[in-house]
């Protein structure tokens, strides 16, 4: 599992990838064959930007996980 960052960076990737398919089907609106490949494309990259939306909430979670017992630990360290 990657950093924050990366997964942030990455997710962004999509989003950009997303976009410029998007924008390509807008020009495209009316020839139905780019139209068909750019709804597979954008299907496609749903299930990539959910999969690293998920990845980005697995690692949010441990990090709190690890503030918490490292919180946990020092205020029995201080009492």
């Amino acid at each position: 599992m990657g950093t924050m960052g990366s997964l942030v960076g990455r997710l962004q990737d999509e989003v950009e990838h997303t976009r410029e398919w998007a924008d390509m089907g807008a020009k495209n609106s009316k020839r139905d064959k780019i139209l068909k490949e750019v709804v597979r494309e954008l299907d496609l990259n749903s299930l990539c930007f959910m999969e690293l939306l998920e990845e980005l909430e697995e690692h949010i979670y441990l990090c709190l996980l690890a503030i918490n017992k490292s919180r946990r630990s020092l205020l029995q360290e201080i009492l």
